[in-house]
């Protein structure tokens, strides 16, 4: 179950970083914080760091594009690949934080969980919630 969650929550996941949405459009991080932050594009502010929903930068950057490309009626739901609950390792990997930087969330109130004795699940409607209140006010593109 583990190497299943890893492949589907792994490197590839649904999330991207600043500095991975810079070196995909030859930008450095710092500008893809600014841009953030000041909502130049779609971003999601997890403590102090920017992260931004892969198929959201797919259809951000598409479109800004002078070329004609794929619809954003037609992009898939960013985590839907997701199992329907997820450990704590699986959504600290999908929000780009640590472990213990979840486990601070999740004991301030930050995230509604399942406390399942000495494990806790964050449901996926739990993080979609908590991915819409920390949304920048950048463009809906999707």
């Amino acid at each position: 179950m583990t190497k299943m969650l890893e492949s589907t929550v792994g490197e590839s996941s649904c999330t991207l970083g600043a500095t991975e949405v810079g070196a995909q459009l030859g930008l450095s991080a710092a500008t893809i914080n600014a841009w953030a932050k000041t909502n130049r594009m779609p971003a999601y502010r997890i403590r102090r760091s920017w992260l931004v929903l892969r198929v959201e930068f797919e259809a951000w950057v598409a479109s800004t594009s002078t070329v004609p490309g794929q619809s954003s009626s037609t992009w898939p739901d960013p985590l839907a690949s997701l199992p329907p609950y997820l450990s704590l390792n699986a959504t600290a990997k999908v929000l780009r934080v640590s472990v213990p930087t979840l486990g601070q969330m999740l004991t301030q109130g930050d995230m509604p969980h399942l406390d399942l004795g000495s494990r806790k699940r964050i449901s996926l409607d739990a993080l979609r919630t908590f991915l819409d209140s920390v949304r920048n006010d950048g463009p809906r593109v999707l």
